[in-house]
C-alpha cells in the first residue's frame, strides 16, 4: 500500500478503525448461525429415478423448524416430504463423546429431465 503524503495516511488509518468497528460490533451482536449438513443419495442420478435429500441442522427442537415449499427446478419434482424429525447423534472419539440433539429434515425428488442442477 503506497501513501502520498500525510492527509491520505489519516484517511486511512481511519478506514480502517471503521472497519475493524463494524467487523467486532458484528461478531458481538450477531448470533451464531446454526450448522447444516445437506445429504444427497445417491451420488449420481439417473433421468427417471428418485434421489433423497437429508438436511442436518442445530435445532435441538424440529417443532420450532418451519419449512417453507423449495422452489424447484423443470426437470425435478417433489415426491415425498418434508418430514422432519429428531435426531440425537454421538460426536467426539471414544474417550471424550457427546450427544448432540439435531432437527433432521428430509425430501424424495424425483429427476424427469436430464441437466446441471
Amino acid at each position: 500500500m503506497v501513501f502520498f503524503g500525510k492527509r491520505n495516511l489519516v484517511r486511512s488509518g481511519r478506514l480502517v478503525v471503521f472497519l475493524l468497528f463494524i467487523l467486532q460490533s458484528h461478531h458481538l451482536f450477531s448470533q451464531e448461525e446454526p450448522r447444516t449438513t445437506v445429504e444427497i443419495s445417491p451420488e449420481k442420478i439417473i433421468v427417471g429415478q428418485r434421489f433423497d435429500v437429508t438436511i442436518f441442522a442445530d435445532f435441538s427442537s424440529y417443532n420450532n423448524v418451519i419449512i417453507k415449499e423449495p422452489r424447484l427446478p423443470e426437470g425435478i419434482s417433489l415426491v415425498g416430504g418434508p418430514y422432519k424429525s429428531a435426531q440425537t447423534i454421538r460426536v467426539g472419539d471414544q474417550d471424550n463423546f457427546q450427544y448432540i440433539k439435531k432437527t433432521r429434515i428430509f425430501y424424495k425428488f424425483k429427476v424427469s429431465k436430464s441437466g446441471i442442477y
